[in-house]
């Protein structure tokens, strides 16, 4: 049996159980024969109690079949505590085997397929938080689009696991400026911190696109406990991931293209990690968490730095 299969079902549930429309229109129609009934003032006694004990039978009925739903619902998620441990695990042989060694052509042609509105909503995310007061991080940067809205804050540090991954990204500005960017490689490892080269509780905004899609939920999580240490109180962590709590993020993890990561269970994570969840944005080709550190986000900067300092000769 395909855990996608046993997803999809509970989704369907979940979705019926979630669609309040046809409640209301249950409802509504109920409460409508129940004032007609009413209205007809020299007869309504006689019709009134019987016309309430069928509509009372119809809503008893309908709170009867949601609680069927309610328990199929549950039966499921007991199904997929039995199944999801052999995915968890090949997700990690995975990562492990497979993915770290992959080449920089492959993993930059690796591209998320989303829409220009997607593209969009993210982008005006992004927008939103970056900040020149702020400094900010980008993992995997590639040659995204959403780079030019992070240019704002400063400064911008790019990470990804080799030089020559960052090389499209640092190429789309001028010599200017890029002396301005700061490139770092990253080595991955459980057992050690993996980003000492960046500073402590500084960064207003750190972003990571289609970056975590290729994480097992161990390695996402040793991310998440050092960023939570990097970032300023009231910052915020954006990333994309590949959300298994829908039958579409289940299938490409079947097919071996992205890790099995569970949405719900993710967010747990970073919550008992001391993370605030903000929002989650979610179609069926994207997926994306926004984090923050509790507190308020402060500087004491009260300018744009227009020159720099030297050492007196």
């Amino acid at each position: 049996m395909k855990l996608s299969d046993v997803i999809r079902y509970k989704n369907q549930v979940d979705q019926i159980l979630e669609d309040s429309e046809y409640r209301w229109s249950v409802d509504s129609r109920c409460d409508e024969l129940m004032r007609m009934v009413r209205t007809e003032v020299n007869i309504r006694n006689k019709y009134e109690i019987d016309v309430q004990r069928k509509v009372d039978d119809v809503l008893n009925s309908l709170n009867g079949l949601e609680q069927e739903l309610k328990n199929i619902s549950k039966s499921v998620d007991t199904l997929v505590e039995e199944l999801q441990p052999q995915y968890f695990e090949k997700s990690y042989q995975w990562y492990l085997n497979e993915m770290r060694y992959e080449t920089v052509g492959y993993i930059l042609n690796r591209t998320l397929t989303v829409s220009d509105e997607e593209y969009a909503i993210f982008k005006a995310r992004i927008k939103s938080w970056a900040d020149w007061q702020y400094p900010a991080v980008c993992f995997r940067p590639a040659s995204e689009e959403f780079i030019a809205d992070l240019v704002a804050s400063s400064p911008l540090y790019l990470v990804d696991q080799h030089y020559d991954l960052l090389t499209p990204c640092i190429e789309k500005f001028n010599e200017r400026y890029q002396r301005h960017l700061r490139p770092y490689v990253i080595k991955e490892d459980e057992s050690a911190p993996m980003m000492n080269f960046l500073p402590n509780s500084q960064f207003g905004l750190v972003v990571a696109w289609n970056f975590f899609n290729f994480r097992p939920l161990e390695i996402i999580r040793h991310y998440l406990s050092e960023l939570l240490t990097k970032l300023r109180p009231g910052g915020a962590l954006i990333f994309t991931f590949n959300n298994c709590d829908y039958a579409n993020g289940v299938v490409l993890s079947e097919s071996i293209y992205c890790c099995y990561t569970p949405g719900e269970m993710l967010i747990n994570l970073a919550k008992m990690l001391g993370y605030e969840h903000n929002y989650t944005y979610r179609t069926d080709s994207l997926c994306w968490v926004e984090l923050c550190k509790p507190g308020e986000l402060t500087t004491l900067r009260g300018g744009q730095n227009l020159a720099t300092i030297v050492p007196k000769q």
